[in-house]
C-alpha cells in the first residue's frame, strides 16, 4: 500500500493542504516556515498518532485539526479539538472500502507500519551505537546485550585462564632438572641415627669426664700421701676403693663416626630437592593445561554464541546484502563499518532499511532532502522506481519538475505542472 492522497486542515502550519502524489518519488518544497515539513509531519502523525504529534499539533488560532489519509485499501481519518486549557483529544477512524471501521483503529495501523520508522538521511548520519540500536530490531531472537556481555564474561576468562597457563609454563620451565629423576630419600631417619649417635657419644664423653676426674682425685690425694703421713692409712684405704672402681670399669666402647651419614643426609637433600622440582614441574604443567583446556571451552563457547547470532542474523534477511552486525555493536556493510562506505553505498542502504521496515505500507520519509547532491537525489529516486516505494521528501525551494510547492501553509502548485 502508499498514499494515494493525503489532506490536512490546521495542522501545525498547514491551514488547508490536498496532495495526491504521482509517481514513487513525492517531493514537497517551500521556504523555511511555509509548512512543508508540516505536510511530513501531518503524514506521520496521522498513521502513529498521538505518540509522534507535537504537544500543540493545531494551527494556532484553529479549535479543531483533521487529517485523512487514503491508502487506497483503507482510509485513515485522525481528528484533534482543542480542550479549554490548551492540551487536545484526539481520536482516530480506519475504514475499508466498503465502509466499515476497524474496532482497533491504532493497532491495525501499527501492524501497516510497523515498530519503526526511519528517515534514511537521518540513518546514515546516526552514530555507530544508534544505528546498532535500530537494526537489532529487525533481528528477532537475538539478544545482543546478552550474547556481547557473556562473550565479554568469557573473553576475560579466557585472558585470564591464558595469563595463568603462560606463568605455570613460564614457572615450570625455569625449573632445571637432570635427566633421571630421583626417588625421594628419607631424610627424617637419618637425621634420628645422627641423633641417636649425639646421645650415644655424649654418655660417652660424660662418663669420660667422670673418670678423669676420679684420675684427678687419685692424683691429688697421692700428693696429700706424701705431705700428710698421719692421714696416711685413711688415703691407702680410699686410693685403694678407687683403684678397685677403676679395675672394676668395663673397658669404655668406641665413638661412633657419623661423618658418613652426614655425607648421606646432604645427598638426601640434594635429591630430595631435585625431586621436590620435578613434582613442582609436573603440578605446574598441569595447572598450566587445565586453565588453556578452560581457554579453549571459552573459546567455543563464544564461536558457538557467534555463529547462532550469526545464523539468525541470516535469518532474518536483512533488507540490504552485505549488511550485518559486528560484535562491538557496530553495523558493518560489505565487511567494513557502515560509515566507512562510500555516500552512495550509505544512501542506498538507508533507503532500503527503510524502505524494509514498513512492508504492507511502503513509504518513505525524507526530511532533509536540501542535503542531497544531484547524484544522491537520482539515486533516491532509481531506488524508490526500482523497489515500488514511495518516498516523500522534504526540499528548501527545489525547482525540480513535479515537486509540490508549499506557500503560507496549503499547495501553491507543482512545478511545471
Amino acid at each position: 500500500m502508499k498514499i494515494i492522497s493525503l489532506r490536512a486542515e490546521n495542522v501545525k502550519r498547514l491551514s488547508a493542504a490536498y496532495i495526491e502524489p504521482s509517481g514513487n518519488l513525492v517531493e514537497i518544497t517551500g521556504k523555511n516556515g511555509a509548512g512543508k515539513t508540516s505536510v511530513l509531519d501531518a503524514l506521520w502523525i496521522a498513521l502513529k498518532g498521538r505518540s509522534v504529534a507535537p504537544p500543540k499539533p493545531i494551527r494556532e488560532g484553529a479549535e479543531k485539526a483533521v487529517i485523512e489519509v487514503n491508502l487506497g485499501k483503507y482510509t485513515v481519518t485522525r481528528t484533534f479539538n482543542l480542550k479549554e486549557d490548551g492540551d487536545y483529544t484526539t481520536s482516530v477512524k480506519v475504514e475499508n472500502q466498503e465502509g466499515f471501521s476497524a474496532k482497533k483503529p491504532q493497532d491495525l495501523l501499527d501492524s501497516l507500519l510497523g515498530p519503526l520508522t526511519i528517515d534514511p538521511l537521518a540513518f546514515a548520519r546516526m552514530p555507530s551505537k544508534d544505528k546498532f540500536e535500530t537494526l537489532k530490531a529487525m533481528v528477532p531472537g537475538v539478544d545482543f546485550a546478552a550474547i556481547a556481555a557473556a562473550n565479554k564474561k568469557d573473553f576475560d576468562a579466557r585472558s585470564d585462564a591464558n595469563r595463568q597457563a603462560a606463568s605455570f609454563s613460564a614457572q615450570a620451565t625455569a625449573i632445571l632438572l637432570p635427566e633421571e629423576i630421583p626417588e625421594p630419600i628419607d631424610e627424617i631417619a637419618l637425621v634420628e641415627k645422627v641423633a641417636d649417635a649425639a646421645g650415644h657419644n655424649a654418655d660417652i664423653e660424660q662418663r669420660r669426664a667422670r673418670r678423669l676426674a676420679v684420675q684427678a682425685g687419685i692424683d691429688a690425694r697421692t700428693q696429700q700421701i706424701a705431705s700428710l703421713e698421719e692421714e696416711l692409712a685413711e688415703l691407702k684405704q680410699a686410693n685403694e676403693t678407687d683403684v678397685a672402681r677403676l679395675q672394676a670399669a668395663p673397658p669404655l666402647p668406641d665413638l661412633i663416626d657419623v661423618s658418613d651419614v652426614r655425607l648421606q643426609i646432604d645427598a638426601a637433600r640434594a635429591t630430595n630437592a631435585i625431586a621436590f622440582r620435578a613434582k613442582q614441574k609436573a603440578d605446574l604443567l598441569e595447572k598450566a593445561a587445565a586453565q588453556q583446556k578452560l581457554s579453549d571451552e571459552l573459546t567455543t563457547a563464544m564461536a558457538t554464541r557467534t555463529t547462532e547470532k550469526t545464523k539468525k542474523i541470516a535469518a532474518a534477511e536483512l533488507p540490504v546484502p552485505g549488511l550485518t552486525f559486528g560484535d562491538d555493536e557496530t553495523i558493518l556493510l560489505n565487511g567494513v563499518p557502515f560509515e566507512q562506505g562510500s555516500d552512495a553505498e550509505q544512501l542506498r542502504a538507508s533507503i532500503a532499511i527503510a524502505a524494509a521496515v514498513n512492508k504492507d505500507l511502503k513509504i518513505v520519509r525524507v526530511r532533509d532532502g536540501s542535503l542531497l547532491d544531484d547524484d544522491s537525489w537520482q539515486i533516491l529516486k532509481d531506488f524508490a522506481e526500482a523497489n515500488d516505494v514511495q518516498v516523500w521528501a522534504e526540499c528548501v525551494d527545489s525547482s525540480r519538475p513535479g515537486a509540490i510547492v508549499i506557500e503560507d501553509g496549503s499547495v501553491a502548485g507543482i512545478i511545471g505542472g
